[in-house]
């Protein structure tokens, strides 16, 4: 692979909007039309509680922006509840005229900074408002996992008729960077039902490489292409932040990891040359786009890089 980058699209610093004072953390894109893409972020306010908005881009050419949410399309829920200290998209899934959003609940914790869990909201709207469907987490706490269940990527299996959702999940924290911080590795459970997802057991899939400095595995965008599932994730490490990697798999379970394959690197100055995280990569009649953030994890807006064609 290899990725020709298209720059800074969207920076948060010029929203001029209290509730969109800085980042658009995590973006994950949607195909309104032929001529629209509409990328999900989290913009945080002054106080870090990020709340759901979109950034449309033309689809053609995808540094042209051509919409901003003006208030929030989803917001924090009430004081107590998983999601009240912030929301951030993760994947979805398209079923008939309605988006099925997962997104990761920032929530209150006694002994920890906060807790990460996963819920679901619908649009009927591709995206443009969403309502939540549960006030608890689809993806509760359990022991082995009691405080962090996030970052759920889902997809449907047309051959076994079933869905597919891969996540990160952990219960360790420890000092890293200056702050007490989750370690985390990569799950897969599998359901029958869009919605039931609170009575499977999860599989180990891919573990944190601590021997190399590696503490988490955050946030992964699967794909099955010719035959394989092809992660993209981001790596944390200490004192180095995130960085994004790459895996492919048989059988989606045992992965192996092809870092050096993914074809994009930290620029030497920028927007993205201390940190590449949170990447989603989308298929489209114009091409394939990856849509990812960059330093002090999306701080200052997202980016996209687009896939070379090989002949």
């Amino acid at each position: 692979m290899k990725w020709n980058k298209l720059g800074l699209v969207y920076g948060s610093a010029n929203s001029g909007l209290d509730w969109a004072a800085s980042h658009a953390y995590i973006p994950t894109p949607i195909i309104v039309d032929d001529n629209t893409i509409r990328v999900l972020v989290s913009f945080w306010d002054s106080d870090r509680i990020g709340r759901l908005g979109y950034v449309d881009v033309e689809a053609s050419d995808p540094t042209i922006i051509k919409d901003i949410s003006k208030t929030p399309i989803l917001d924090v829920g009430p004081k107590g509840t998983f999601d009240s200290k912030g929301i951030t998209p993760m994947s979805y899934i398209r079923e008939k005229n309605q988006v099925y959003l997962f997104y990761t609940g920032w929530g209150d914790h006694e002994t920890y900074p906060y807790t990460l869990f996963t819920g679901m909201a619908v649009s009927d709207n591709y995206g443009k408002t969403f309502t939540k469907m549960f006030h608890y987490p689809v993806l509760p706490p359990y022991d082995e996992q009691d405080s962090i269940r996030t970052a759920a990527w889902v997809s449907y299996d047309q051959t076994l008729d079933e869905y597919w959702m891969w996540y990160v999940g952990g219960k360790d924290w420890f000092y890293a960077d200056n702050k007490l911080t989750p370690t985390y590795d990569l799950y897969l459970l599998r359901s029958s039902s869009l919605f039931d997802w609170r009575h499977q057991l999860p599989t180990l899939c891919m573990k944190a490489d601590i021997k190399n400095g590696e503490y988490a595995i955050g946030r992964p965008c699967v794909r099955y292409e010719k035959g394989r599932y092809k992660l993209y994730y981001s790596s944390r490490r200490y004192n180095h932040g995130y960085q994004l990697g790459y895996a492919e798999s048989l059988d989606g379970y045992k992965w192996t990891r092809k870092d050096d394959q993914l074809g994009i690197s930290k620029s030497q100055i920028g927007w993205d040359s201390e940190m590449q995280c949170f990447s989603y990569v989308l298929k489209t009649k114009y091409g394939t786009y990856m849509f990812y953030n960059g330093n002090e994890h999306g701080k200052y807006g997202f980016g996209i890089a687009k896939l070379k064609e090989t002949v």
